[in-house]
């Protein structure tokens, strides 16, 4: 009945068809949802078997923590914090067969040609506090982070991959 304040909720009306509808919508949403999580967890864990892997490096005024002696090869995720009141910025070098580390650190004050090593990337946390990462497929060999203040103030650190 027109204006009439109440609503037909009978069995067969417009208004009982589309609430009907909307639960059986909902009810199909649920059950997408649950289906998905369910093939997302093995997703999940093929991701984290691909994921490269991390090496965390702290720079703190004139020098490098955290770089460890040997890492294994393959893609790895390199992480840098600058922790120091200046600005720091690392180059990556896979070190050419016979190069010294005093050599890469010479280099790495001027930058002139020819390079003793093979320049990956780096990563520029511009101020104390931030952090950047550099993610590279790494093949075994030696390796050193290098800033143009290795020379001078020894802010290098070599590193083998295996």
């Amino acid at each position: 009945m027109p204006g009439s304040p109440f609503v037909d909720l009978s069995i067969g009306s417009p208004v009982w068809r589309a609430r009907l509808v909307g639960e059986a919508g909902l009810l199909v949403s649920l059950l997408l949802a649950i289906v998905l999580l369910g093939c997302q967890s093995s997703g999940d864990e093929a991701a984290t078997q691909n994921a490269p892997h991390v090496v965390g490096v702290t720079a703190s005024d004139y020098t490098y923590r955290g770089v460890p002696d040997s890492i294994p090869s393959g893609w790895t995720t390199l992480q840098l914090r600058n922790e120091g009141t200046e600005t720091h910025h690392v180059g990556l070098a896979r070190l050419h067969e016979g190069t010294s580390a005093d050599t890469v650190a010479a280099w790495a004050h001027e930058y002139q040609a020819p390079a003793p090593a093979d320049l990956l990337g780096g990563v520029f946390p511009r101020s104390a506090g931030q952090t950047a990462y550099l993610t590279v497929d790494l093949e075994p060999g030696r390796y050193a982070w290098v800033s143009h203040a290795s020379k001078e103030k020894g802010m290098m650190k070599t590193f083998t991959v295996e």
